[in-house]
């Protein structure tokens, strides 16, 4: 008899390939085949995510990934097994692909980030992501002067299939080999003038991502507070105190904005904008602590050489918090 009942039980763990037990077992879906149809569909990205929590302590750049086992059997009309069960196992991260990019979209296995530019603070070392799987070698330069390589390994435990490299601070450009040599050039920035912040976020790949804000930013309160109007009267005296007031404020809080200018970028850079705009989780380096903020500038204009020829963005920013500590 024909298929007629998926059934499919989700597996997600840390660790190795196709290692799991009992306990990272995580889902259990049935689905039949509708009316005519040859298939049965069943979305597994969205339960995924659900086990996938991306972090940041200010310090340590790392981002999680899972492996994911489906295993499917299938039964006909009767409830008759077919004997025809499969097994999938899948490498999991928390990024996503564009519509242009049509139906679950292979992301980019190479340097996980969109810009071949890359901005730091003088003295400062970038951090770029990339998928371990499928680089072997980094080799560093100081203008055409090699001043180093790293080797890229990987155990085949999640943990290691998102790594950081690191340049040293005088690195100009680094070369990542792989199958598609790709070349990332760092620029120094000297900022003398204002307090550069550095922005992280998780971007489509779903690696930890960071935009240093070089140029001028403004800080906001916007306070909230309630009010009522009490009677002041001392009937015993027969008078009352001009230092109380009639009006008296109760709930009284305050949220705080900041804005931030890039600086000049390249424009290639529009794509790095929009994805920062689009994270779920940003946060910022903030007078030597970590913050969760909330990108509140919800248009992107995409500026280019051409229109704009000097290319600078400015964004806000809310602190995702009350000035008030109401956490008891």
């Amino acid at each position: 008899m024909a298929f007629k009942t998926a059934k499919l039980s989700l597996y997600i763990y840390s660790g190795t390939a196709g290692v799991y037990t009992s306990s990272d077992l995580k889902y259990r879906l049935t689905k039949d085949v509708i009316g005519s149809q040859t298939k049965a569909v069943l979305e597994i990205g969205e339960l995924i995510r659900d086990y996938i929590d991306n972090t940041f302590d200010g310090s340590t750049y790392q981002s999680q990934s899972k492996w994911v086992t489906a295993n499917v059997e299938l039964f006909n009309s009767s409830g008759a097994s077919i004997n025809d069960d499969q097994s999938f196992t899948y490498l999991a991260v928390d990024g996503y692909g564009s519509f242009e990019q049509g139906i679950n979209p292979d992301l980019d296995n190479h340097v996980l980030q969109s810009n071949d530019n890359v901005y730091v603070l003088e003295g400062q070392r970038a951090q770029i992501p990339v998928f371990a799987e499928s680089l072997s070698n980094i080799t560093f330069y100081n203008g055409s002067t090699n001043i180093g390589s790293q080797t890229i390994t990987d155990n085949g435990n999640s943990n290691q299939k998102i790594q950081f490299v690191s340049p040293p601070a005088n690195c100009t450009s680094a070369i990542f080999d792989s199958t598609s040599d790709r070349t990332i050039t760092i620029n120094q920035i000297c900022e003398s003038v204002y307090t550069p912040h550095d922005i992280h976020f998780f971007n489509k790949f779903g690696a930890l991502q960071k935009i240093t804000f070089f140029k001028r930013n403004d800080q906001t309160i916007t306070i909230k507070d309630k009010t009522f109007k009490s009677n002041t009267l001392d009937v015993a005296n027969e008078n009352y105190s001009i230092s109380k007031g009639q009006v008296s404020r109760y709930n009284v809080n305050a949220k705080k904005k900041i804005t931030m200018n890039t600086g000049f970028v390249d424009e290639a850079f529009n794509e790095v904008i929009e994805q920062m705009l689009l994270a779920e989780k940003v946060w910022i380096k903030y007078k030597s602590q970590t913050l969760a903020v909330i990108p509140t500038s919800k248009s992107l204009k995409y500026k280019t050489d051409l229109n704009d020829k000097l290319i600078n963005y400015a964004f806000d920013f809310d602190f995702a918090f009350d000035s008030f500590n109401l956490i008891r």
